[in-house]
């Protein structure tokens, strides 16, 4: 089924702009203000992400004052790859609400379904439009005639419904699983805690050395994308696109046997503590996980492995618990990339309690990984469901 082309421009009826705030015009509570990192691929507005101003600042930002049925996306993003530019999300808003400077609203024509419109924003080719208007290196940009300029499908308005009624649902499994997993995740780090106290103040008093003590560290690597050869193997080569889960046993690329004879990679161990340490993911996250399987890593993880005093399962969690403490210690490159200085990490002190209080925590965990691998598998499975689906949706096969 084809269905006509429009752009997107021809669709709006009203726009704001987003206002720049100074540190000290930030409040603790007050008018709510949006901030880039409240969009995501959920076409939901992520609110528990909303920073506060007075509301004198709210009175004299004009432009940047939103009506509740305002569309949001951002002009600007830190991550280089423009992940979350021009996506457009939804809103619970009820109340007064204002953009921060980067980012941009507006409201569309009774032709235009906003469901419809948001799924539709996260489709491949929307996603490609993106990217060949994208400009800048460390913060990407684009502008916003540009962003009106892109095409998207429009079909009845009634199919529109349809199409965003569908996906709504399969959306809303997708993050009930998510939501399942980070419940676990909780679950064992308070347990951890209980257990064992804050790994950064040591309440209980474990005898502690330094992490760089404790640990062999191995560096990854890329083999040369110039020999095919390196890239025609069925071997796990880990990079941080990777490092979504907790545990790992497969990755995305793969390599051959003649990259390991030809090049300084090594083959990491089943039980080796992975940690990204190079990306602009380390603005909000540490990504870390343990490794199920044989595996290779590239240069932006670096691989742990444990020595005789610390079970790796425990050292996964003592990392974890203490997440806030590992970003307080990303510094930014000369290029503008958020790294870890290795110093900082080989000097991390690592309590050890004796290893049966270890092996206990182990096996609460074990008790947690069937209903973790279940509900992964699940949240993998929906997240391929719903691509197929929207697919689908935008070819006109639903």
């Amino acid at each position: 089924m084809s269905w006509s082309l429009v752009t997107l421009g021809e669709l709006i009826v009203d726009e704001r702009s987003g206002a720049s705030l100074k540190r000290d015009e930030f409040t603790d509570s007050g008018i709510p203000v949006v901030p880039k990192k409240a969009i995501s691929k959920s076409v939901e507005l992520r609110e528990e992400t909303l920073v506060f101003t007075s509301e004198g600042k709210y009175l004299a930002s004009t432009n940047a004052q939103v009506p509740t049925d305002f569309l949001i996306t951002t002009l600007r993003n830190l991550n280089p790859d423009g992940s979350t530019l021009g996506l457009i999300c939804r809103h619970g808003i009820t109340e007064r609400f204002m953009l921060a400077q980067g980012m941009h609203a507006f409201r569309v024509s009774d032709k235009l379904n906003p469901g419809y419109l948001c799924f539709a924003s996260r489709q491949p080719e929307f996603r490609s439009a993106i990217q060949r208007i994208k400009v800048g290196s460390t913060q990407v940009h684009i502008r916003a005639r540009e962003l009106k300029e892109i095409k998207i499908p429009l079909p009845p308005l009634k199919e529109q419904k349809r199409i965003a009624a569908i996906l709504d649902k399969a959306d809303s499994l997708r993050r009930k699983r998510q939501q399942a997993i980070d419940l676990a995740d909780d679950f064992l780090r308070a347990v951890f805690l209980d257990m064992f106290g804050d790994p950064v103040t040591n309440p209980k008093g474990w005898r502690t050395s330094s992490l760089g003590e404790l640990m062999k560290v191995v560096s990854g690597a890329t083999p040369s994308k110039s020999n095919a050869s390196f890239w025609e193997g069925s071997f796990p080569w880990v990079s941080p696109k990777d490092m979504k889960v907790i545990e790992i046993s497969d990755s995305i690329d793969h390599i051959s046997e003649e990259a390991f004879e030809k090049t300084n990679l090594k083959k990491l161990p089943v039980g080796s503590i992975l940690i990204v340490v190079r990306g602009m993911i380390l603005i909000h996250t540490v990504p870390i996980a343990i490794t199920t399987a044989a595996v290779s890593i590239n240069q932006d993880i670096k691989a742990f492995i444990c020595g005789d005093d610390v079970l790796p399962e425990f050292f996964l969690w003592f990392l974890k618990s203490q997440h806030e403490n590992l970003l307080s210690k990303v510094s930014t490159a000369a290029h503008g990339t958020k790294r870890f200085d290795m110093a900082d990490i080989l000097s991390l002190n690592v309590f050890l309690p004796d290893l049966n209080m270890q092996r206990k925590f182990i096996s609460i965990c074990k008790k947690f990984t069937g209903l973790s691998d279940f509900s992964m598998l699940g949240a993998e499975y929906t997240v391929e469901q719903f691509k197929s689906l929207s697919q689908k949706a935008f070819d006109g096969q639903l």
